[in-house]
């Protein structure tokens, strides 16, 4: 019997960074707990969720926008990590410059990846199975969207919708829904986001959840159409086809009308099995006419410390989801939990949670 195991987002925040460099650069250590639950996997896969465009790109030095150094891909080589995910909404936090550089870094290093570059999909031979893995996301920060996005070429980044019609429908529903929407968001492009949590929090002011509970029919396009596409072909090449979606509402602990169609709409094209991150938190799994689903898995590193962030969401817990394989054919999951914790210098280490 096969077993695969899919773990979530791969963060590097700044508070981590900051405590890795002090000692010297060690990344690895906060990972090393998770060796012996990856041992009796036949294949591991897990999302990238930050650019290492290298340091004159500028590491990390704010909440929302990530840059690591190499060396911490050199303590993920020493996991068993097979395949790496690079399509999020964090992939253009360095510019395309910045999303190249980060294929490099990995191909360097024979770290496999599939969601950016030329390859729409990844195909691995695990024992006499082939198996397609195809990740996709469905956002991108909206700042770097609107530098970068229309100087992608369309082999750059696997997207499941279209991003301007997606973020124009979120602008004009925030117009109608939120007061002096225009000259909150001025405020907000122009005060740095670390001043803005620090202003929110003295003023008693609480973070909440975002939702996804945009219509799919709002944004089906070409993209969606690729999508497919990409599917039928894998198809047609590989024994199981598992789609790999960033999407969902960031700290929401339950998927919105938005994730759903597309996951239904993913297992319409011929998906056998369909896990999501994005959210940051673990939401639900199941079977959809016996193939298997997890809207998100949460995270795997994930500073406690990092100001943003949902506490009552556990940020902190993050699941390792399993799909076991018998003669091609998927026939049962599992699942268990990881916590990540930090020491007094913000050292973040992971370990089971009970």
């Amino acid at each position: 019997m096969i077993k695969i195991s899919f773990l979530g987002d791969i963060i590097c925040q700044l508070p981590f960074l900051k405590a890795a460099q002090k000692r010297g650069n060690d990344f690895y250590t906060a990972f090393e707990n998770l060796q012996p639950l990856l041992q009796d996997s036949d294949y591991v896969v897990a999302n990238l969720e930050t650019p290492i465009a290298g340091e004159e790109a500028g590491y990390t030095n704010d909440v929302y926008s990530f840059n690591t150094p190499a060396a911490f891909l050199d303590a993920l080589k020493r996991l068993k990590i097979d395949l790496y995910l690079t399509a999020n909404n964090h992939c253009l936090d360095r510019g395309i410059k910045g999303l190249k550089n980060t294929l490099r870094e990995l191909d360097d290093r024979q770290m496999a990846h599939t969601g950016t570059g030329p390859k729409r999909y990844h195909l691995a031979k695990i024992c006499d199975t082939t198996i397609a893995f195809l990740n996709y996301t469905a956002c991108v920060n909206e700042d770097k969207w609107k530098l970068y996005g229309h100087n992608l070429a369309p082999t750059d980044l696997n997207l499941l919708i279209d991003i301007d019609k997606y973020l124009a429908y979120r602008t004009k529903i925030r117009r109608q829904t939120i007061s002096f929407y225009t000259l909150r968001k001025k405020l907000g492009n122009a005060i740095p986001k670390s001043i803005q949590l620090k202003l929110k929090s003295a003023l008693g002011i609480k973070q909440h959840p975002t939702y996804d509970n945009e219509p799919l029919d709002a944004f089906k396009g070409e993209r969606l159409d690729q999508v497919q596409q990409d599917i039928s072909q894998a198809k047609s090449e590989a024994d199981i086809v598992i789609l790999l979606p960033h999407c969902g509402g960031q700290f929401n602990t339950k998927p919105g009308k938005l994730s759903q169609e597309l996951f239904q709409t993913l297992f319409d094209f011929g998906a056998d099995a369909v896990i999501g991150n994005h959210p940051h938190t673990i939401q639900e799994t199941g079977l959809h006419n016996g193939k298997p689903y997890a809207y998100s898995l949460g995270n795997v590193s994930f500073s406690p410390s990092y100001p943003f962030q949902i506490k009552s969401s556990h940020p902190e817990i993050g699941m390792i989801f399993n799909i076991f394989i018998e003669e091609k054919t998927i026939v049962k999951k599992t699942t268990s939990r990881i916590k990540t914790t930090e020491d007094i210098d913000q050292y973040p280490i992971i370990n089971i949670s009970n």
